[in-house]
């Protein structure tokens, strides 16, 4: 789910990585807050769009793993 088309003034989108009721909220108090957000389906879907103009990355605890950990070491 994203709301980066809607949000076209404001420069780069937070990628969201979080499980369940956890990506619902982070979700909607961005929405209103008016920022640009993309919720990923998995932790591949954040890695494809590292390169998108993202701001920022917002990840639950209990998602990051060592794989992803050392994916986002080497992306970023």
């Amino acid at each position: 789910m994203s709301n980066a088309d809607a949000t076209g003034a404001r420069s780069g989108s937070v990628l969201i990585l979080a499980a369940g009721r956890d990506g619902e909220l982070a979700l909607e108090v961005l929405n209103n807050a008016g920022h640009a957000f993309h919720l990923c389906a998995d932790e591949q879907d954040l890695l494809d769009r590292l390169g998108d103009d993202v701001a920022a990355l917002l990840i639950a605890e209990e998602v990051v793993s060592e794989r992803l950990h050392g994916n986002l070491t080497a992306a970023l």
